[in-house]
């Protein structure tokens, strides 16, 4: 009897080791790094999402004097087929048809994405089209995505020509809509952010609160409920759970190269961490609820960078990605 159990324990151990051995991912993060000196994309990185309206290429920027990613979207025409508007196909892993928006992004390869909840860095240089309009209401650029297709748990917004960061939580706010299924946090911004922005930003003078010092520059935390398409039905704060410890404003980064490192550890619980700097000064430290509650063991969560917008028929933008790395420490992505 004892040489049975002896063999069913090692079995047991062969079968937990094989299955470690096949999971496409660890929740490590490897050093991975992009210099896009290569004919194109690496497809070992990168997952290129072609569209109709974008165009995504690598071309040398003179004023750095090396190659970059730039991402381009264009206003999309409908394409019509005896009359009738033909729905197109979206990126791959995300619902069939598209939503309305415009986008010309790269995501992370799915060879390379991580756990959910895994500790990583990342750190990029980008540079924003200076020619962004002021009546651009959603434009998204750089953002992290967990295991459900709920908007980012991360993403950088230029609406209205501001540049802000904001997380995604559960709507758990007391007597929200019960449409509003998310809560959209703004944590991070820079001197241009209005009181009164009709973006899918929070909005509203009653939806703010003020951080700062005395004698450092007045922030704004703010928070909104809204449901899986973005649209706002109560338009009531509902950050719970989560504390945003804010250190200085981001940078004017319009027609500008800015570094950015990013810190994340998200899992969808009340363990989640985010921390960002600029040009490397310390921009928030937020803690807690960040994100949303995974499915499984085997979820992922992944990033992806370049335009994504409302189709509102404004003027074509680019966006341009270089030095990209990601990794398990700060020195990794420096």
């Amino acid at each position: 009897m004892r040489r049975w159990h002896t063999i069913v324990a090692k079995a047991a151990l062969l079968v937990v080791a094989a299955v470690a051995a096949g999971l496409p991912h660890s929740s490590a993060a490897q050093v991975i790094r992009d210099d896009f000196n290569g004919r194109g994309f690496d497809r070992m990185i990168w997952a290129p999402c072609p569209r109709s309206e974008n165009e995504l290429s690598i071309v040398r920027d003179p004023a750095l004097e090396r190659a970059v990613a730039r991402l381009t979207v264009r206003p999309r025409q409908p394409v019509l087929v005896l009359g009738l508007s033909v729905l197109s196909r979206n990126c791959r892993g995300e619902d069939p048809f598209d939503d309305g928006a415009e986008r010309a992004e790269i995501w992370e390869a799915p060879g390379v994405r991580l756990s959910f909840g895994a500790d990583v860095w990342y750190g990029f240089d980008m540079y924003i089209d200076g020619a962004v309009s002021p009546r651009e209401d959603r434009l998204v650029v750089g953002q992290w995505k967990g295991p459900r297709d709920d908007s980012p748990m991360v993403a950088q917004r230029f609406d209205g020509r501001v540049f802000t960061i904001t997380i995604e939580q559960p709507n758990r706010a007391p007597d929200h809509d019960p449409r509003d299924t998310q809560c959209r946090i703004l944590v991070a911004h820079d001197a241009n952010l209005p009181r009164h922005a009709e973006t899918d930003l929070p909005h509203g003078e009653l939806l703010f609160e003020t951080a700062g010092t005395e004698d450092g520059p007045e922030l704004v935390i703010a928070s909104v409920g809204h449901d899986a398409r973005g649209n706002i039905h109560g338009g009531q704060s509902c950050r719970t759970g989560v504390s945003v410890e804010p250190h200085n404003l981001l940078p004017d980064v319009f027609g500008t190269w800015v570094r950015m490192v990013y810190h994340l550890k998200i899992a969808g619980d009340e363990h989640g961490l985010l921390e960002v700097w600029a040009n490397g000064v310390p921009i928030v430290t937020v803690r807690g609820q960040i994100g949303f509650p995974g499915r499984g063991w085997n979820d992922k969560q992944y990033f992806k960078f370049g335009p994504y917008r409302n189709q509102n028929q404004l003027p074509a933008i680019y966006a341009q990605l270089s030095r990209y790395a990601r990794g398990p420490s700060k020195q990794d992505v420096q």
